[in-house]
């Protein structure tokens, strides 16, 4: 469990830093450049994440439960995880669904984090999950309050690929990541 932890301290603090403190994330930008700034923040991002799967790796197998979930795996929460990788790919694509749902990204992290929530109380699921959905919600209120919207001009063509390549990442998810990277297998 302590690698989630440290994967959770660096992934969420991260976030946290460059949500709640803005000015001082402009500064660090401005003083070491653009690609510099979000290589490391990448770096970091993804070390965090490595951090927090590895450690659910070395945890999955011993049962500690913080709750019992509602849910269990079912087809409504299948539903908020394909509809969320759905919005995560429009977010990066000049989708329709991107003009008008304010912050795809974020709303996409948020109902996968919760579908996971709903289905699985494992110490560090939980953890993990908690962890995508207090950053996801984060960055909505703070995107929100500085009044951050994109401005581009739509195509019909990226919301296809964003069906398109959400629903492909869900199939891999589904059928390939699940049961044989994660020993968990979701359809029966």
């Amino acid at each position: 469990m302590n690698l989630v932890y440290l994967g959770i301290v660096l992934f969420g603090g991260l976030h946290l830093f460059s949500s709640l403190l803005p000015a001082m994330r402009n500064r660090l930008q401005a003083w070491w450049g653009e690609a510099i700034y979000k290589g490391l923040y990448s770096v970091i991002s993804l070390l965090g994440v490595g951090l927090m799967f590895w450690g659910y790796a070395q945890t999955r197998g011993n049962g500690d439960m913080l709750y019992v979930p509602p849910l269990g795996p079912n087809v409504a929460a299948m539903l908020m995880v394909l509809a969320g990788l759905i919005l995560i790919v429009a977010a990066n694509v000049k989708s329709n669904i991107k003009m008008y749902v304010a912050h795809p990204f974020s709303i996409g992290f948020s109902l996968i984090a919760v579908a996971h929530l709903l289905t699985n109380g494992k110490t560090a699921v939980v953890w993990i999950f908690a962890t995508f959905l207090v950053v996801s919600l984060l960055d909505i209120a703070a995107s929100t309050l500085r009044g951050n919207r994109a401005v581009f001009e739509p195509n019909v063509r990226s919301d296809g690929i964003a069906v398109a390549v959400g629903l492909a990442v869900f199939v891999v998810l589904l059928f390939g990541f699940h049961p044989y990277v994660l020993g968990v297998k979701l359809m029966r």
